[in-house]
């Protein structure tokens, strides 16, 4: 939440299941990386957005399949793709 007000992508008027979208999960791993986070911390903070995620809107499909466009978080040099 914190991060959607900072970065001005918070719309209070969209339901806060419809608010986590692939491309505002890029960003805010990107977000993360950049204020240097370790891949701990960013899978951890992602964890805890997909926990919320199923929390507040259950009824939503929050998995899918791995592409190109996928965020990575480097794990000791090597990518991970998160789904």
């Amino acid at each position: 939440m914190t991060w959607l007000v900072t970065s001005g992508e918070l719309d209070t008027m969209v339901p806060p299941g419809e608010r986590i979208t692939r491309d505002r999960v890029v960003k805010y791993v990107e977000h993360l990386t950049n204020i240097g986070n370790s891949s701990q911390t960013i899978l951890s903070r992602l964890q805890e957005l997909g926990d919320m995620a199923r929390a507040l809107a259950p009824q939503m499909s929050w998995v899918s399949a791995p592409d190109e466009n996928s965020p990575k978080v480097p794990i000791e040099n090597s990518p991970v793709v998160l789904t």
